[in-house]
């Protein structure tokens, strides 16, 4: 069975964060992990993820970054620690349809990375 795991890059995104946390954890093909990398948010942002860390905490794996590093930077730091088949990179505003993983592993054809070990 292929594994997934969703990055989440967040920055002061309290707005839509809870929104697009329950769009990811309600899909019908669950990632197995969710990364979530936020970037010295100064918002709720951090209650946030604190909350969804309690509620599913075999499912999210939290990285803050030490300082403010970017958007690009902030994937980079979320991508490298994933060791799965699969990686779906997620802004902290997109909500996801239920099928969204689903479709895009069928599929095979999608932006996100696949992982390859380098020995």
């Amino acid at each position: 069975m292929k594994t997934i795991r969703t990055v989440v890059a967040t920055y002061n995104g309290e707005k839509y964060l809870e929104e697009q946390l329950d769009s990811i954890v309600n899909q019908s093909l669950k990632p197995d992990k969710i990364i979530i990398v936020d970037d010295c948010s100064k918002d709720g942002t951090t209650t946030i993820i604190g909350r969804y860390r309690e509620k599913y905490p075999e499912m999210i794996i939290y990285e803050p970054n030490q300082r403010n590093l970017g958007h690009k930077q902030t994937f980079e730091h979320g991508i490298s620690i994933c060791k799965t088949d699969y990686i779906a990179l997620s802004d902290q505003d997109d909500i996801w349809e239920s099928d969204f993983q689903g479709g895009v592993v069928r599929a095979q054809g999608y932006c996100g990375v696949k992982h390859q070990s380098i020995s």
